[in-house]
């Protein structure tokens, strides 16, 4: 799926590869935060390859989702 976010934020985590603090948390690595108007998902749709992130929203986030 496509996300676009219309309100709120959502943060990206990433595995390390490592595993145990080398993540720091259970999603991984924090890579990025999204605010409205940007978007996630889309190398999923491109590519068609598996997720390679964790997307989680960090307070209320409204998203429009194809």
């Amino acid at each position: 799926r496509f996300w676009l976010v219309l309100s709120g934020e959502v943060e990206v985590f990433k595995r390390s590869g490592y595993g145990g603090m080398a993540d720091r948390t259970p999603w991984g690595l924090p890579v990025n935060a999204l605010g409205p108007g940007q978007y996630f998902g889309e190398h999923a749709i491109i590519t068609g390859e598996p997720r390679w992130a964790t997307v989680i929203a960090s307070d209320t986030v409204r998203c429009l989702s194809i």
